[in-house]
This record gives C-alpha cells, structure tokens and sequence, in this order.
C-alpha cells in the first residue's frame, strides 16, 4: 500500500513538472448514457445450456455476436472459468447474480474494449482487475459481485460517461479505480474489505457517486488524487483507516450528506483547496485533519430545514461528535465555529446528525370537501428531507394512491380521514392527517318561473338538496337587484321578462346553481264602462274591460240587485226602478286582482231624447288650425279642427255618431265625445252630430260651416 502512495505521488510530481498533455484526459462534457435499451432489438446468443445451439464458452458466443446482440450465460456450468474480451456493443446477462461466476484464468476477468456494453447478474473472480474498461464509454454494470480479484474489482482507465450501479466489490486490491476517467455514475454499491481503497480516483474529473456503502477498507473508503470536480453524497464510510482522503491538488470537489462514522480518521486534505463538504456526520476517531489545504466547510448557499418542528433556513455545515458548542436560540446550529486544523472553521456546525437536523413536515392540505363521483384534487407538500420523495396518500375508503397531488373520486357520502405518508431518500417518513368531507351531489332548485306585477313585491322560493349545511344563498333577481335569504320578496320597477339566478355554497365551499325566469307585467286595471242607464223590466248591456296582468282574465260582476255574471259584456234585467252600485272584479292568469265601480239609473220606460249640443266649433266663428280666432259673419274652419259636443241622459249615453252631410264619419261610447275633422275640403258642409242614449232615443244636431283646407 506504501509503493501505492509513493506511485500516487509521483504522478502527482510529473503534474507540477508540466506532464499533465501526457495524462489528459480523453472525456469531455457532462455525464450521459444514451447506449441501447437493456435487451436491445438484436439476436440472443445462448451459452451453458441445455438446449441445441448453446455456447460452451462465453468468448465463443461474443465473438459470434454482433453489435446490438445479447449474450445470455446460463448458470448450469457455473463457474465460467475464462478470461473474456468484449470488443463489441452488446449486452452481456447471467442468469442468476450468486451462481453465475466468471472465474478469471490470466489477467483481467473481463475486458470492455467497445462502447455501449451492458453487464448484469454475474460474480467476477479471480482476474488482476474484475472488470477492466479501457477507452470504453456509455457502458453499463448493474447487479454484480466482484470478489477476490488481485488488483482492481472494477477499473475505468481512460473511459467516460459509464454507469455502474448495484455491485457488491470486496477483498480486492481496490474496489472501483478510476484512471484519467471522467463523467462517470456510480450508485447503491457496496465497496467492503478491499486491501486499500474503497474509490480510487486519480486524473478523474466530474465524476459521481452516491448512495455507496464504504467499509472495512484498510486504507481509505475514498481517495483522490489530481481529481477535481467530483460529487460524493449520501455515502457511508465506516470501519476504514480513512473516511476520505484528498491530495495532490483535488479541487472543488463536493462532499455532501455523508455519514463518516467509526473510521480512524473521518476527513484528510492534503495540498486540495475549494472543496465543499457540509451536511456530513462525522463520528470518528479523529474526525478531520488538513495540510496545505483550504477548504469550505458550509453550504454554498442557504437551505430550508427542520429542526425541533419548526422551519428554518441557514447556512449549514456538519456535525461534529467532538464538538462542545452551545445552540442558544435553539435552531440546531452551534453558536461558535467548530475548528478544522491549520486554521480552517466549520462556521455552522450541526447539533445533531444531518439526518436528524432533515426532519420533515408533511402537510397533507385540506380539510377537504366533494360531491360523490366529482373528482377531488389533493394536495401534498413537505419541507425537509432528502429529495427524492415518496408519496402515499390513503383516502380512508380503501383505495390509495403514490402521486404527490392526486385526483380521488368518492363513490359514497361520509368524512374520510386522509392519510399522507411521505418518505425521503433515507427512508425517513413523515405523515399528516386530513379530512374529506364527502355529500351527496349538490341541486339547487329557483323554482319557477314566476310571475308578478310592477311595484308588487313577489316572493321568491329556493330550496337545496345534498351538499352539507349550513348554505348561503345568493339570489341575483336580474334587473341589478340582488338577495341573500332563502326564500326572498323582491319588488321590480319596470315590466319585461328577467332571468333570475340563484347560487348556494354549502359549508365545505361546493357550489350549485340553478337559472329560472321572472315575467313582470303592468298593473291590473279593470273598467266596468257606465255609468249605465235602464228601464225596468228591459235588458242593459253591460261591457267590461282590461289591461295589465297576464290575460286570459276571468270575470265577475256584481250588479247590485243580488245577481252577478262570470262574462265580460253581460246583460241584465233589472225588475225594480232605482240607483245601483255595479262592481266589476278582474282576476288574471296568475291570481292578480283588480276592480271598477260605477252605477245605473234604473227608470220607468223613457222615450226622451238625450240633451245634445255641439260646442266646438262655435256657430259664427274663425278657425285656423282648431284655434277660435275671432266671432265670423259665418263658420269657417282652415285646417283640421276637433269638433267636442256635450251628451247627456237620465238614463246614460249609449254613443254618439259624427256625420259630414250624410257620411258618418266617427262613434264615440265615452265621454267627452269628441272627432277630428282633418279631411281637406274647399266646400260648404254640414256638420252633423247624432246622440243615443241607452233606451234607443236619440238626438241630433247641425251646423253649417266652410272648411278651407
């Protein structure tokens, strides 16, 4: 191990003397892995089993293989005991992890000369390294065993972007060395009991491993040398002389949420300056210790945590099992700096393991609430931790689901207690309790349509079925109006037909609505005609009418004698002479009333005529344009003139008849009687003007007059 160290440290000589072109490395960029799919779309070569066509050898069928193809090994004639070389791209699989084995005969147990290689299920023993890449890149090997190997389990020499995943790598020289080897992935392996190192990485740039459980190597669990760039996170080292170790200018290297536990020493940095370590446990022996080397000790930039149930965010460092800090304000950050040898502070050490100090706060959101079969969304969030997260929702009826905001449809009513469980990266879980508040669906009824009068208040009628109570109502009457009651009256200004809306929200926040329609009509106005005439023993028509409401209109009349009549224009007989009070009551389509008054003058049988008089125009007068100018030497009218006359009988007028000469020309039944004469004429005429009253006797009146235009 010694001739090791010094053969490190002369590479590290030929650095500083300017041989770095000879040892450049040949990767460049970003780590990637485009190669193939797992079993990739080629032919598969069958070796060790029983069936025809199967290989004896392992190198036999590789080199019958083409690019693309797939070496299957049965484990029937386990161990394989051959040196291999894969100069091709295929995908190389054992049948089973633990009894499959390639047992090395001379140097390395398997060579990868070729890019885009894949190796699965295999125990690799026996060889000087058990894997061996040499400008190999964008290989892959996952699920294997490496054991007793004289040098190296697995070798990267001069080979970029490969990912190795999955492997058990003990009792070598080395478990994973990396050689001029850049942009590569190593996860979830297990380096153990190696005779030096558990990583080695010299010339090794950009580089990542996390997730590796690093123990009982006799050296160090890391070590790099010349290699700058590299992440390490959410390793174990355990049980090594050295956690990790950095020399010979590797910088800028970031050790991150690492447990560095039992080792001799925890940390050693030799002539490495700007690396970032933070948020590591270190429980050793001796915890650090630095030469020429000045590094931080901090998170580069605040970060959210949880410490004690609350949320804070800070700069963060480690923790220290040897440091004697005192935490005042309780926010598991020490008071004092924790001092890192030659001068070097960790300036926010951790009060307890950086596991502890990443607990977490689940919150599951909530209470919520739904109708049943309407989906629900549900929302989970948490602080803390170590990302990737789990999640795992139980909505209480049975079913489950692993999104972190998932849709869940109810299929019966009832208050679900939800479950939120989430679990980090470490394992490390947390949950949190809701409620779902589940109705039946929710139905609004405006009920409807309505019908109303202007200026007549109308009551106005909701009701709700499901949802959960108690509601609000919001009424929206549609001329700008609004209510929020149940059951409102409202008033509306102006006739028209409006739309009228209604909205309930249960307690949980769940709306319906539900749209009816309003009809507002002008005022019921009903007209009994009269007053009326009549002789006993004689029939009188009566003649009722309407506007406003909703027609058809139902009548009754009360003519003041006992009788009554359900027809708009009856006839009647009264038997007795007299003065009678005649109510008419109009009821409309919708239950809107109104009614009339007036009266009649019952007589004995009347042959008098009504008492007639034309007043307008005057006899002996000028007028232009239905203005009186002036007395005249006779009538002359120019322009259009309204001819007025009075009417009047104890027993009523029945109408009144306008006539020019001979030609009638207007009826009025209701008083004042009144005609307008806009006919132009340059000719002497005769006004006539014929009054009735109710028993048939009539009178008339003339006048002779020049109409001019």
């Amino acid at each position: 191990m010694e001739g090791k160290i010094i053969g490190v440290a002369v590479m590290f000589l030929v650095l500083l003397l300017g041989g770095t072109g000879v040892l450049t490395s040949l990767c460049h960029g970003k780590i990637t892995n485009d190669s193939a799919d797992n079993l990739t779309k080629g032919n598969t070569l069958y070796v060790g089993g029983s069936g025809p066509g199967n290989y004896s050898s392992i190198q036999d069928a590789i080199d019958n293989a083409t690019d693309g193809d797939t070496v299957f090994v049965y484990d029937d004639f386990s161990p394989y005991c051959e040196s291999i070389i894969i100069d091709k791209s295929i995908n190389l699989i054992g049948e089973n992890r633990e009894t499959t084995i390639i047992n090395g005969t001379e140097g390395d147990t398997i060579t990868i000369t070729a890019d885009n290689v894949k190796i699965s299920f295999f125990t690799v023993t026996g060889g000087r390294n058990g894997i061996y890449l040499h400008l190999s890149s964008n290989c892959t090997i996952t699920d294997c065993t490496l054991d007793t190997n004289s040098g190296n389990g697995i070798r990267l020499n001069t080979s970029c972007n490969n990912f190795i995943s999955d492997c058990k790598i003990s009792n070598n020289e080395d478990g994973i060395s990396f050689f001029n080897s850049d942009n590569n992935m190593v996860t979830r392996c297990e380096t153990t009991d190696n005779a030096c190192y558990g990583f080695l990485l010299a010339y090794s740039d950009n580089n990542i491993i996390t997730y590796c459980a690093v123990s009982y190597n006799d050296d160090s669990g890391f070590f790099l040398s010349v290699s700058s760039g590299n992440l390490i996170s959410h390793c174990t080292m355990s049980h090594n002389h050295h956690g990790i170790r950095l020399a010979h200018l590797s910088c800028n290297n970031i050790i991150t949420n690492c447990t560095i536990v039992n080792n001799n020493m925890g940390i050693d940095f030799y002539a490495s300056y700007d690396n970032e370590i933070y948020l590591n446990t270190f429980m050793n022996a001796g915890n650090v210790y630095t030469l020429y080397a000045d590094n931080i000790w901090n998170s580069p930039h605040r970060i959210k945590y949880v410490y004690n149930g609350s949320v804070h965010i800070n700069y963060l460092g480690n923790y220290w099992s040897d440091y004697t800090g005192e935490d005042a304000n309780d926010d598991g950050i020490g008071d004092t700096p924790y001092p890192v040898d030659n001068n070097e502070n960790d300036s926010y050490p951790l009060m307890v393991p950086a596991d502890e100090i990443f607990g977490m706060i689940v919150d599951a959101g909530g209470p919520y609430s739904g109708i049943v079969g309407v989906p629900i969304q549900f929302n989970g969030s948490v602080v803390g931790g170590f990302p990737p997260y789990t999640w795992h929702w139980d909505f209480g009826d049975g079913n489950t689901s692993t999104l972190q905001n998932p849709i869940h449809i109810y299929s019966r009513p009832g208050d679900y207690t939800v479950v939120l469980t989430v679990t980090d990266v470490r394992g490390y879980a947390e949950n949190d309790t809701t409620i779902a508040h589940v109705t039946l669906e929710l139905l609004v009824d405006a009920n409807g349509p309505y019908y109303g009068i202007v200026g007549v208040p109308i009551q106005f009628h909701g009701s709700v079925d499901g949802g959960y109570p108690p509601y609000s109502w919001y009424w929206d009457f549609g001329d700008g109006n609004t209510g929020s009651l149940q059951n409102p009256v409202h008033v509306y200004n102006s006739s028209g037909v409006y739309t009228v809306r209604l909205t309930v929200t249960d307690f949980y926040g769940n709306v319906a609505n539900d749209t009816t329609n309003v009809t507002i009509a002008h005022t019921l106005i009903a007209d009994a005609g009269g007053p009326y005439g009549g002789i006993v023993n004689t029939p009188v028509h009566f003649h009722g009418s309407a506007e406003g409401g909703f027609p058809p209109y139902s009548w009754y009349w009360d003519f003041g004698d006992g009788n009554t009549s359900t027809e708009q224009n009856p006839e009647h007989v009264y038997r007795k002479l007299g003065e009678y009070t005649i109510k008419l009551v109009v009821t409309d389509s919708h239950g809107y009333t109104a009614n009339d008054t007036t009266y009649i003058n019952v007589v004995e049988q009347d042959n008098t005529p009504p008492v007639l008089t034309i007043t307008k125009p005057v006899k002996n007068s000028l007028y232009i344009n239905n203005k009186r100018m002036m007395p005249f030497i006779g009538t002359v009218i120019v322009g259009e003139i309204n001819i007025s006359v009075n009417a009047s009988d104890p027993l009523g007028i029945s109408k009144v008849e306008f006539y020019i000469g001979n030609k009638l020309k207007a009826t009025d039944t209701e008083a004042p009687y009144e005609w307008t004469w806009d006919e132009k004429s340059f000719f002497i005429h005769v006004i006539k003007v014929v009054a009735y009253d109710t028993a048939g006797n009539y009178a008339t009146e003339k006048l002779m007059v020049l109409k001019i235009l």
